[in-house]
C-alpha cells in the first residue's frame, strides 16, 4: 500500500508539474510598511478539536491554504512537509487550511496519500480564508513571533529553495517575544 501512495504522490506531482510550469512564487519579507497584525481566528482541526492563532503565540507560523483539487497544492504538499519535518522542533508551526466543502475524508484520505504529518485546519466555509482575503490557491502566510504578517505567498512556493531556507531560518532566530 505504501508503494501505491509514494506512486500516486510521483504521478500526480509530475502531472502538476506541467500543469504549474512557470507559476512559482517567490517568498520574500513584506516591507516594514505593508506588515500588519494577523488577525486572530479559531479553526477546526481534522484530527478533531480547535486552534487559534494565538495558540501559537511567539512561534513563527506558514498559514497554508490549500484544497484537494487544486493542483499547484499537491506540487507544494512535499516541500512544505519537508520544512514541517526540518525546522518543527525549532518552532516552526504550519497549519494548514484546506477549504473543502462537505466530508472530511476527502481532507483525511488527501493526508494519507501524502504522508503529511503538520497540522491541517478545515474551513469550508472558508471564514478564515475570508479574514486573511485568499484569492488564490496555494496561499501561504507567514506571521512571526510577533503577530505580524511578514510574507504573503500567493502561489506555488519552492519551500526548499535556499533563499527560502534562509529566510525561514532567519525569522526563526527572530520568533520569541
Amino acid at each position: 500500500m505504501k508503494y501505491r501512495n509514494k506512486l500516486s504522490i510521483l504521478l500526480i506531482t509530475l502531472c502538476s508539474a506541467f500543469y504549474t510550469t512557470g507559476t512559482t512564487a517567490e517568498v520574500k519579507l513584506l516591507p516594514e510598511s505593508d506588515r500588519m497584525a494577523a488577525p486572530d481566528f479559531v479553526i477546526e482541526k481534522l484530527e478533531g478539536g480547535t486552534t487559534s492563532l494565538a495558540d501559537h503565540k511567539g512561534k513563527l507560523v506558514l498559514l497554508h491554504f490549500w484544497a484537494t483539487w487544486c493542483m499547484p497544492c499537491r506540487v507544494e504538499m512535499p516541500g512544505l512537509e519537508s520544512v514541517w519535518q526540518q525546522y518543527k522542533g525549532e518552532g516552526l508551526i504550519i497549519l494548514a487550511a484546506s477549504v473543502d466543502e462537505g466530508s472530511k475524508d476527502r481532507v483525511e484520505k488527501y493526508k494519507q496519500i501524502f504522508e503529511l504529518s503538520f497540522p491541517i485546519l478545515l474551513d469550508p466555509d472558508s471564514k478564515v480564508n475570508d479574514l486573511y482575503k485568499v484569492s488564490n490557491m496555494p496561499t501561504s502566510i507567514l506571521i512571526d513571533g510577533e503577530g505580524q504578517i511578514v510574507s504573503y505567498v500567493s502561489g506555488t512556493a519552492e519551500w526548499l529553495e535556499p533563499d527560502t531556507v534562509s529566510l525561514i531560518e532567519d525569522l526563526l532566530q527572530k520568533k520569541t517575544r
